[in-house]
């Protein structure tokens, strides 16, 4: 994404599982939440360059850059409340039935309530 907005001016580098410490490697492949991890280490490379000097930008930017973070894990956590709490099975039985027969119903009530035909096909299809 970066190399398309730069046009190919610069070259960013890739960071891959090559470049990561074996001992990272397996601490990262044993752990059960591999992406509170991954956050962290990135949360500690910021850090790191902005004491180093690396990163200097101010400290308003930089705490943005912390909340974002923190706010992908919640959206992903999020997503993984869905995922492992099912839709109970009745209950989805029951809203497609619902919508089967509101479907089936509605153009007669409306049509019996309607006095032009036209009110009557807009009010049940539109």
């Amino acid at each position: 994404a970066l190399s398309l907005i730069s046009q190919g001016e610069h070259a960013f580098d890739i960071v891959d599982i090559v470049d990561l410490h074996v001992d990272s490697v397996a601490f990262l492949r044993n752990s059960p939440d591999k992406l509170e991890v991954l956050v962290l280490w990135i949360q500690r490379l910021v850090v790191d360059n902005m004491e180093k000097g690396v990163l200097n930008i101010p400290a308003p930017v930089i705490s943005r850059v912390f909340q974002e973070l923190s706010r992908g894990v919640v959206k992903v956590n999020d997503v993984r409340k869905i995922s492992d709490f099912l839709f109970p099975f009745p209950y989805a039985q029951l809203i497609g039935f619902m919508l089967l027969l509101n479907a089936i119903l509605t153009p007669f009530i409306v049509s019996a309530l309607m006095e032009k035909w036209y009110w009557a096909f807009f009010a049940s299809f539109v």
